[in-house]
């Protein structure tokens, strides 16, 4: 759902460059709501902790994706437990996806995410401070170790999300799931919360630089129970079937993005 579509769609000259300096203008803006943040972390993340200030963080990240120009708009299709611990699954395609997803998630809601994000200037401080886990997917030991730091987390009845498709997607169509997250969430018989973030490669396409004015639809579907389940293949057909229901399309392994 696109409505500036016109300065982006010319290449070069006065359009072009006005897009450039008003994507600037919003990058900008987020990130200092953003720095506002982080410095309400470093001074009260001493003395608070993180799951007290979720409500004000989800108030940040509105704001953020406001001046952004990114309005979303939540789609309940079923009804989730504020006190219950879910593996959120979702599409990815923006780095603002985790901001949309957190800003509308009950409960409190931690990240996983690459060791390389902590390196971030400002992000890693605060992302650690969260509690957001970081793996290094490279390394046995620390997978291992992840897997037990999320039982924790869950069994406190805070929620996790992962984006299982492994990187963004450009065009916008969900890639093929990578197992990891469904066995994690298989070995701790954790639901499985599929969550679609649709319209975002028109407000932040390609992923990176340019930001649009536009709507993004937060659609959370029911949940998938992973009691007893032993087909970790059916597991994943099944969460990305209901993500791919709102309206996004697929984008087999041997296709081109």
């Amino acid at each position: 759902m696109t409505t500036e579509t016109t300065p982006f769609a010319l290449r070069g000259g006065r359009a072009g460059s006005l897009a450039r300096i008003t994507s600037l203008v919003r990058w900008i803006a987020s990130g200092c709501i953003f720095l506002v943040f982080a410095i309400a972390a470093i001074v009260v993340g001493w003395f608070v902790p993180a799951r007290r200030m979720f409500p004000f963080a989800q108030w940040i990240f509105r704001c953020m994706l406001r001046v952004s120009g990114v309005r979303v708009v939540p789609e309940w299709r079923t009804r989730l437990d504020h006190d219950r611990g879910y593996v959120y699954i979702f599409n990815h395609t923006s780095f603002l996806d985790h901001f949309v997803l957190a800003s509308h998630v009950p409960g409190f809601l931690l990240g996983v995410e690459k060791i390389e994000s902590r390196r971030i200037p400002v992000y890693g401080f605060v992302t650690r401070w969260w509690g957001n886990i970081a793996i290094d997917r490279g390394n046995r030991e620390e997978a291992i170790r992840y897997i037990s730091e999320a039982q924790n987390v869950l069994a406190k009845g805070v929620s996790i999300c992962i984006a299982p498709e492994g990187t963004r997607s450009r065009d916008g169509r969900v890639g093929p799931f990578k197992k990891g997250a469904f066995h994690m969430a298989v070995e701790m018989a954790a639901p499985i919360a599929p969550v679609s973030i649709v319209g975002m490669t028109d407000v932040n396409p390609d992923g990176r630089f340019q930001l649009r004015r536009g709507t993004v639809r937060l659609v959370f579907h029911p949940v998938v129970e992973t009691i007893g389940i032993a087909d970790l293949d059916a597991l994943a057909n099944e969460v990305r079937d209901r993500i791919c229901s709102a309206g996004l399309s697929r984008r087999e392994a041997d296709e081109a993005v």
